[in-house]
C-alpha cells in the first residue's frame, strides 16, 4: 500500500525545494517505491475475506438443508402420513429428537415395534418434551397409521435423516468460526 503523506515527507527529507508537478511527483514516488518496496494493495483485510467465504457456504449449506427437509417430508409421507401432524405439533423436523427418533424408527411399521430403551432414551433426548404419554401417541399413531411399508423408503429416509445430521453439523462449525472470526 502506498502512502502519499510518507511519499510527500519522504520528498520533503531529500530535497530542500519546494518544487510540484506531476513529472516530479511521479519521479519521488518512483524513487519512494523502489527504496521501500511497499506491499501490494489489497481492497479487503482477511477477516472480512474469510467472513464472506464463511458466510457463502453456509447460505449454501441451509440451502442444500431446506431442500433435504422437504425430501424427508414428501418421502415419511408416503410411508407414515399421520408423523407429519404429530411432528409438526412439536417442533419441526430438524430437531435432535426427531432425527434421533427417524434415524431408528423410519417408518409406522418399524415405530409399533419401539423398545422401552428407545422410548427412554427419546424422553431424555427431549429434556422430557417428549413425555412417555406423547412416545404413546406416537405409537398409537404408527398402529394405525394408512401408509406402507417399504424398505427402500426406510433406506432413503435414514439416508436423509444422515445428510440433515452432517448438514446441521457443518453449520454449526462454520458459526463457530464466524464467531471466533468476529471476536
Amino acid at each position: 500500500e502506498l502512502n502519499p503523506v510518507l511519499v510527500a515527507r519522504d520528498k520533503k527529507s531529500k530535497t530542500l525545494r519546494r518544487q510540484k508537478n506531476d513529472h516530479i511527483d511521479a519521479r519521488e514516488i518512483a524513487i519512494y517505491m523502489m527504496d521501500h518496496n511497499p506491499k501490494a494493495y489489497c481492497s479487503l483485510d482477511y477477516t472480512k475475506s474469510e467472513l464472506k467465504i464463511l458466510s457463502r457456504r453456509r447460505y449454501g449449506l441451509i440451502h442444500r438443508l431446506n431442500r433435504e427437509l422437504n425430501s424427508l417430508y414428501f418421502n415419511l409421507d408416503k410411508t407414515f402420513p399421520e408423523f407429519q401432524k404429530f411432528v409438526n405439533n412439536y417442533r419441526g423436523f430438524n430437531t435432535k429428537p426427531i432425527l434421533f427418533l427417524l434415524k431408528h424408527y423410519s417408518s409406522a411399521h418399524s415405530m409399533k415395534k419401539m423398545s422401552n430403551a428407545f422410548k427412554d432414551k427419546l424422553r431424555r433426548l427431549s429434556r422430557n418434551s417428549f413425555s412417555i404419554l406423547r412416545i404413546e401417541e406416537l405409537i398409537n399413531l404408527a398402529k394405525e397409521s394408512i401408509g406402507y411399508t417399504s424398505s427402500s423408503q426406510e433406506y432413503i429416509i435414514k439416508s436423509i435423516v444422515s445428510d440433515i445430521e452432517n448438514i446441521n453439523a457443518q453449520i454449526e462449525e462454520i458459526e463457530e468460526k464466524e464467531i471466533r472470526l468476529l471476536e
